[in-house]
């Protein structure tokens, strides 16, 4: 485009005449190997599909093969069967960008892989392929900055509106080729088979995408395009029915039979559910999602009103299925990536193809016994002192010649030659190092000189440069005040700018970023095979689910709330769909009556409060009722009880515990640092807890139900007490106040209160029944009356050992159990469910000696209790001045 504008005669308009033929030859041919270059390692026949026409700016792309080896620098397990790119189209109106948008089209992406076989192969073979990859890695390190020492190491980097003041027109021209650029992604399919992780077996897994389209638009979100430069960039992202499957039976998992690229073609688009609908048989881990991205993009950076940068995800569902199939088959396919990373590294020692166990056992036995020696051999090495002098020289040498290769100096050819024999011997991770080390090296220098000249673009050199300055008549002059008027620049806009960059402090309150996530609804089923029909068992889902995160210059806010979730239970009772997880109805008019059934703030120095805080944490949940099944909690752990002989499963646990053990230190860490910089918390939990009913028959709803309460939970940070440990004392002769603290100073303190615990029997399960009982019908029926209990959690924040780290008191002002003949069968009953749901062991409720009298009889004890009350028992003893403990038991 800049070309074809520089070329344009004195008395041209804004529509610029055509380059000369054979410049329009030239662009050509420079683009032709442009995209040659960066595009012939994974398209076949690339020369053949270009249709490329530089006058109209536009590049077409068909019917595009991707080579097989395409993915071989990724080094992923998994190689290329078949990959064609249908269309890509690129539309760039250089002529006429005041009025038409840039378009790139993608359309029938189509990909199929499978596993990566290992083979021994030649040994050239594999050191070529080892050396390609790791410079292909070396290579992307240097682009994502890898090589680049720490960030307190690097230079001070210019900031956004500094960039903004050098761009010049030609960053106004990209800027308004971006603001109106448009993407349409459509029919996307990437197909997984594997036949080799399960012998016999054949399954495939795959995503699917309709389309996905990205537009500008006006603030209606109506897609238009931008003529002048607006306050706010508006953009709008479509995506529709993008899925994740996993077949491991049927139709979807038998294996990709085609004859032709555009049988391939047809295969693997059927298989994408459309807007219309699809009838093809996929099994969905994530059934197909639809949902809109709509950014708000601040052009006018210096005006403090609104977010820089708003984005506002929105999505009508998002459900996820799993079945125990799926799951099995994703831990071979597990299993199968770690035996082919893990066997990589032994690939040198392999016999040929063809040789097998059974007929050259000799040479695998060589193979096993190469394999553990090179590692002991390796980690032997590691400790001689000729090892560890070998490795300084080494770095010192690549350092000193990587250093020269940066700043490119002339290098001689020796040393051209050890610097490519490092890039051989060397490891990955000893390459990234000595980078490291070199770079940081070079910054160092870099400070030690004098004042280096601002760095300009070669386009300001070409323009601005004396040699070249140019006389530009009426009419040329008139042609590019067309062109700064079409892409919105203005000559004076680097004085307004520099005028406003002393504006550089943000207000604290400031939202630099804001993100907007909205799902109506989501949901998680777990399902089963039965007579070949997929059928589930367990289903959970929540509605409402906004998460909104706002950051700041100084501060970060999160917060997220959920309006509505419950569980339910399909497995129990197959015929009866019972509740697992529901909400109980809430009071009209309560105090304690909630919106939402969760929501949680996270503040990182929050600017809304008197005192600095570094940390505040609010959450409030409404009460939930769980019914638990022993039969379903059974099932769901059956579901993802692992198969004892797999692998994976076992490197899987060793990489968790791993992880936890590092997560458990890098906690401890992080709570050591902030007590020890005094860190100030604020926390608030105030947890309605839930409420657990477990019945004795799930088939009738008139039977015995044991029903805990947990009450009401709430965790404070006393953030005052502190200071009550403070003791201030004058003297008389100076007036000066003095204070002096106690230990008890020394310790921040957590305050959890747990109000209202209580758990009964009811006589029906249903909570319409058992959640309207009067104060005295529960007092009856109580096992365990209403108690409170309260806990104190103090942490050191300093470091001495003759004070302890943690110290945890308790309160239990007192406790009632109530047991009676009626209460204790009906208990007896309701752990008979829990220990032995399916009825063929254990104690047998039914068959239990007659604890309970008639009811005439019962009516008779009744009077009699009453007339002797004083005959109860009753024991209270209080253990430390800081624990109290009372109860009373009565029979």
């Amino acid at each position: 485009c800049f070309l074809m504008l520089s070329s344009s005669s004195p008395s041209s308009s804004f529509s610029f005449p055509l380059p000369p033929p054979n410049l329009v030859m030239v662009l050509e041919s420079i683009a032709s190997s442009l995209l040659t270059k960066y595009l012939g390692d994974y398209v076949e026949g690339l020369g053949e599909n270009l249709k490329l026409t530089v006058t109209s700016g536009n590049i077409v792309l068909k019917d595009l093969k991707l080579k097989t080896d395409a993915l071989r620098d990724l080094e992923l397990p998994v190689q290329i069967k078949q990959g064609i790119l249908g269309k890509l189209v690129l539309k760039i109106p250089c002529s006429n960008l005041g009025n038409k948008a840039a378009i790139l089209i993608l359309s029938d992406v189509f990909l199929f892989v499978s596993p990566k076989v290992m083979t021994a192969g030649t040994s050239r073979d594999r050191y070529d392929r080892a050396l390609a990859q790791k410079m292909s890695r070396l290579q992307l390190a240097e682009m994502l900055g890898l090589d680049k020492p720490a960030a307190e190491e690097e230079p001070k980097k210019k900031s956004d509106d500094d960039k903004e003041e050098e761009k010049g027109w030609i960053g106004s021209l990209i800027m308004k080729v971006v603001d109106n650029v448009q993407i349409f992604v459509d029919r996307v399919h990437i197909r997984y088979e594997d036949s080799l992780s399960v012998a016999g077996q054949t399954f495939a897994a795959g995503l699917t995408l309709d389309h996905v389209h990205v537009q500008s638009t006006d603030k209606n979100w109506q897609p238009s395009f931008l003529k002048v430069a607006q306050a706010i960039l508006h953009k709008h992202l479509d995506l529709l029915n993008l899925g994740i499957y996993f077949n491991t039976s049927g139709k979807g998992a038998q294996p990709l039979d085609y004859v032709s690229d555009s049988h391939f073609r047809e295969l693997m688009g059927n298989m994408i559910q459309s807007e219309s609908g699809s009838t093809y048989p996929h099994h969905y881990i994530l059934q197909p999602i639809s949902g809109s991205l709509k950014a708000q993009i601040d052009s006018e950076k210096k005006k403090f009103i609104r977010p820089r940068m708003h984005f506002e995800f929105d999505f009508d569902r998002i459900a996820f299925a799993f079945d125990r199939p799926q799951y099995l088959s994703i831990l071979s396919i597990a299993e199968n990536f770690s035996l082919t990373d893990t066997g990589s590294q032994y690939a040198k020692f392999l016999p040929p193809p063809d040789h097998t166990p059974t007929t050259h056992p000799r040479e695998w036995w060589n193979f096993a016994i190469n394999s553990v020696k090179s590692d002991v051999q390796k980690e032997n090495s590691q400790w001689q002192w000729s090892y560890i002098k070998k490795r300084k020289e080494e770095r010192n040498n690549y350092t000193r010649l990587y250093k020269l290769h940066k700043k490119k100096k002339k290098m001689t050819p020796n040393e051209v030659e050890i610097l490519d024999t490092f890039h051989r011997l060397l490891s990955y991770e000893d390459i990234l190092l000595y980078r490291k080390l070199a770079n940081a090296s070079i910054q160092r220098e870099l400070a030690k000189e004098a004042e280096v000249k601002a760095q300009k673009g070669w386009f300001s050199n070409l323009w601005s440069s004396s040699e070249q300055t140019e006389v530009l008549d009426d009419a040329d002059t008139a042609a590019w005040n067309e062109l700064y008027t079409a892409i919105g620049y203005h000559e004076d806009d680097k004085e307004k700018k520099e005028a406003a960059a002393s504006v550089s402090l943000f207000p604290k309150e400031f939202v630099k970023m804001q993100f907007v996530v909205m799902v109506r609804a989501g949901s998680l089923e777990l399902d089963e095979l039965q007579d070949g029909n997929r059928v589930s068992f367990m289903y959970m889902g929540f509605k409402g689910l906004t998460t909104n995160v706002a950051l700041r210059d100084t501060s970060t806010s999160v917060a997220l709330s959920v309006t509505k979730f419950d569980a339910k239970d399909y497995h129990t009772r197959p015929d009866v769909e019972l509740p697992f997880i529901d909400m109980p109805l809430q009071r009209p008019g309560s105090a304690e009556a909630l919106k939402n059934i969760l929501d949680i703030a996270v503040d990182l120095n929050p600017i809304d409060t008197e005192k600095e805080i570094d940390l505040r944490v609010k959450l409030t949940a409404r009460p939930l009722q769980i019914t638990f099944s022993r039969l379903l909690i059974d099932h769901v752990v059956a579901m993802f009880k692992p198969p004892e002989s797999s692998a994976a499963v076992a490197e899987i646990a060793g990489v968790a515990a791993k992880s936890l053990d590092e997560l458990r230190k890098q906690t401890s860490d992080r709570l050591t640092y902030m007590l020890e910089k005094q860190s100030k918390l604020l926390l608030h939990l105030d947890l309605r807890a839930p409420t657990i009913v477990i019945p004795q028959d799930f088939s009738n709803k008139n039977c015995p139900t044991l029903i805990a309460d947990l009450g009401h939970i709430v965790i404070n940070h006393d953030s005052t007490a502190r200071e009550a440990h403070v003791e201030r004392s004058d003297i008389d002769e100076s007036k000066v106040a003095l204070a002096s603290v106690n230990n008890d100073y020394f310790y921040d303190v957590f305050n959890l209160k747990m109000d209202r615990l209580n758990v009964f029997m009811a006589a029906h399960s249903a909570p319409d029944h058992w959640g309207n009982y009067s104060h005295n019908e529960l007092k009856h029926r109580a096992l365990v009356r209403p108690f409170d209990i309260k806990f104190s959690l103090s942490l050191l924040t300093v470091k001495t050992a003759s004070l302890p780290n943690i110290k945890l008191e308790g309160q239990l002002p007192s406790l009632t159990v109530v047991v009676t003949p009626h209460h204790l069968r009906d208990l007896l009953k309701v752990i008979d469910v829990v220990v032995n749901p399916q009825g063929d062991a254990g104690v047998q409720a039914d068959h239990l000696p007659p604890l309970m009298p008639a009811d005439s009889e019962i009516e008779s004890l009744a009077t009699k209790r009453k007339a002797n009350t004083s005959s109860r028992t009753s024991s209270s003893f209080t253990p430390s001045s800081s624990t109290s403990l009372g109860g009373s038991l009565s029979v």
